[in-house]
């Protein structure tokens, strides 16, 4: 599932809400975009994405990407 969207279009709320439903059914992960390398994952999206249940999410800047 891929959740395209501009910026400030509520796409967290979106895939937070599929990570709750999917995660009832098996393991989820998330890929993520961001536009600048952020210290403290909890602090951003990543954080809501735990929050929601992901077992593994992955956050890839333009040269760079982490994993949980």
């Amino acid at each position: 599932i891929s959740v395209v969207g501009y910026k400030e279009s509520d796409k967290t709320s979106v895939v937070s809400a599929l990570v709750r439903n999917l995660s009832g059914f098996g393991t989820v992960g998330t890929i993520k975009h961001i536009g600048e390398q952020l210290l403290n994952p909890a602090e951003i999206d990543a954080g809501r994405h735990f929050d929601a249940g992901a077992d593994t999410v992955i956050e890839i800047t333009g040269t760079e990407a982490t994993g949980t």
